[in-house]
């Protein structure tokens, strides 16, 4: 977006000084230039500026915001093209924080405004050292403290259609998303599952993935999903990390032809 707006700027900005300075410098030839200039610029005004609002619009339905303030304000101001909507991505970390707008715009509610909201619960506060938030369940003593209801509190404000899902199954959470965005309301999906690195999240002792070599058929479903304890061998199937394997079941649930499982050991 600011790459568009910055050389559609810039251009005209150009096009603009480059007649004005013909126009001073050869005043006798140039008068015609410069009319033809500025109907020029008249033309790429019109188009530039299309074009930075098309693709401003895009990036606030599928870009990133460094930023939660700001996602919910572009969400909130932003017009938009119809039949989109407009999907915000919030860390449930923060949902007591800023966050909080996400469930509690009255403007988005009021306005009856199309926007799905995706609230990551990881059961931790990963992006500043992994501190206890009121959603976790744990004080910063790590002593035992009411959580936050997510659901219950995204209800309690208005929002009619909240979901829960578990990111791992992919192929559910694609569908619930097409789901919601196809509403034309404030909806809001939780995508929870406790972070890896947690005690809740890691892998119970004696589970592990193994492979079937009978069912495997090199497709690389498994090798796209780029955990970084499954690498494709040399024979393109793929070889499991024992050690970082978190048995989450990504994988699994990524392989069409049962080729991957878990394994219980006695």
């Amino acid at each position: 977006v600011f790459a568009v707006r910055g050389v559609a700027y810039l251009g005209l900005s150009g096009l603009l000084l480059l007649s004005c300075g013909m126009l001073f410098l050869f005043p006798k030839f140039s008068a015609r230039l410069f009319y033809r200039s500025v109907v020029i610029l008249c033309a790429l005004s019109v188009a530039a500026l299309s074009a930075v609002s098309y693709s401003r619009h895009l990036y606030n339905v599928f870009g990133s915001h460094t930023d939660a303030g700001t996602a919910y304000d572009t969400a909130k101001n932003s017009g938009g093209l119809p039949l989109l909507n407009e999907i915000k991505v919030e860390n449930g970390t923060r949902i007591d924080r800023s966050g909080l707008d996400v469930v509690n715009n009255a403007s988005w509610l009021y306005n009856q405004s199309a926007i799905t909201v995706l609230i990551l619960d990881n059961s931790i506060t990963g992006m500043t050292g992994h501190q206890q938030n009121p959603a976790s369940g744990k004080n910063i003593r790590l002593q035992p403290a009411p959580a936050i209801d997510l659901e219950t509190l995204c209800r309690s404000v208005g929002v009619t259609s909240v979901r829960t899902v578990d990111p791992v199954d992919t192929f559910e959470v694609e569908k619930v998303v097409k789901e919601e965005i196809a509403k034309d309301c404030v909806s809001v999906i939780i995508v929870r599952r406790p972070c890896a690195l947690i005690p809740t999240g890691k892998k119970p002792k004696g589970v592990s993935i193994v492979l079937n070599d009978d069912n495997c058929k090199k497709c690389g479903a498994c090798s796209r999903i780029m955990c970084p304890a499954l690498v494709a061998g040399p024979d393109k199937k793929p070889v499991i990390d024992p050690e970082a394997c978190n048995a989450c079941g990504l994988c699994i649930n990524m392989c069409k032809f049962d080729a991957l499982s878990k394994k219980e050991e006695a």
